[in-house]
């Protein structure tokens, strides 16, 4: 749980200052800005945080239904 809050604060803090930075022109969705964007997300930790998720998902009652 203290894993899965960290990687949130740190992911969503981020997403939410970049998600800024391209409305408002100062970052270029479409150059390589968008592979920095998606380069910081994977540093930050995106695929541990998918994969806690998931794991999570898969063990509650849900699953399966």
């Amino acid at each position: 749980a203290a894993e899965l809050s960290e990687l949130e604060t740190a992911l969503n803090g981020y997403v939410d200052e970049a998600t800024a930075r391209f409305i408002t022109g100062d970052l270029d969705i479409n150059g390589a800005d968008w592979e920095r964007f998606q380069d910081e997300l994977r540093r930050i930790g995106v695929d541990r945080y998918v994969q806690i998720k998931q794991e999570a998902f898969e063990a509650s009652p849900f699953y399966g239904q």
